[in-house]
């Protein structure tokens, strides 16, 4: 869907934090195998990859359910309008532009935009068009209130609502594009991961030259300063959207100038690695769900499996 308020930014800090408070055991950390050069997000390849559903899987998803919504709400006689997918398929990438592991890394985009905060969100659930309170009624299933709608004009309306019953023939909602669908959120990096903290430590005292004083990568993107930058939409020539530019800048420089990218890189496949044989058989289960789901879309909708 279409979302002006950066939701990327916030789906991928929710994700991120949610998890996080589990008490197990913390396993030891991983052997750091060779340390590629990374200058494009793009040259970024994860072991975890495989395993990550695609944007294309995603959406094919999402046209099924909406099949079923459709014929549902047109039973009621009333419309259905479909979520906006435009320029969903390169969230994938731009949730990789952006992570709390190494923060920002698009230099092209931080020359021109800065940290470039407003994006696409893969929620799936707003169209441009809205409904009236009657018609979210027989949507959702329920009323402005949160009371439950049961019949309308003499019908029962399926528990949930029609988007929850094109949800269900599918099997369930579709998995986000994101390595946080996975079972337990996928791979966690230790926030003390003493490679990581060395290299931060180098990118932090390059930043300090460029005179910009920030702790680590994240701190520097996910600043309160560039969120209130996207919510008043300034022009690009304000001070405040000269200085998001400015730190972006510096900030993807220092980057490349340390590999801080590289050594994020190292770590990330060392801990997807670690992860992926500790839940080989939940992987497979997560794999053969989506499958499922996937067949069974296609079934809906008359197409092959994505």
């Amino acid at each position: 869907m279409r979302n002006t308020g950066g939701a990327v930014v916030g789906l991928v800090a929710l994700l991120l934090t949610a998890g996080c408070s589990s008490q197990a055991p913390r396993p030891p950390a991983p052997a750091l195998g060779p340390i590629p050069e990374i200058t494009s997000v793009d040259a970024i390849s994860l072991p975890i990859d495989s395993y990550i559903p695609t944007s294309t899987q995603f959406l094919a998803l999402q046209k099924a359910a909406d099949v079923v919504s459709a014929r549902c709400m047109r039973g009621y006689g009333l419309p259905y309008h479909p979520p906006i997918t435009e320029g969903f398929a390169d969230f994938a990438r731009q949730n990789r532009t952006r992570t709390a592991l190494y923060g920002f890394f698009d230099l092209s985009t931080a020359r021109s935009k800065g940290y470039a905060t407003q994006l696409d969100s893969p929620d799936g659930t707003s169209s441009g068009v809205p409904y009236t309170m009657t018609e979210m009624g027989v949507l959702r299933g329920q009323n402005a209130s949160g009371a439950t709608v049961a019949t309308f004009k003499g019908k029962k309306v399926p528990t949930g609502g029609c988007r929850q019953q094109g949800i269900d023939a599918i099997g369930g909602p579709p998995p986000i594009p994101a390595v946080e669908a996975l079972p337990e959120g996928g791979p966690k990096i230790p926030p003390d991961n003493p490679h990581m903290k060395a290299v931060n430590a180098r990118w932090a005292a390059c930043m300090k030259g460029k005179g910009f004083v920030y702790p680590n990568p994240w701190a520097a993107y996910s600043s309160p300063k560039w969120r209130e930058s996207a919510a008043g939409a300034p022009p690009r020539q304000t001070p405040q959207a000269s200085e998001e530019i400015a730190t972006a800048t510096a900030d993807v420089e220092c980057k490349l100038s340390t590999n801080l990218v590289g050594v994020a890189v190292a770590v990330e496949i060392a801990y997807d690695r670690q992860y992926i044989e500790a839940h080989t058989a939940r992987l497979a289960t997560f794999r053969q769900r989506l499958g499922d789901q996937l067949r069974a879309a296609a079934r809906l909708t008359g197409s092959s499996p994505a």
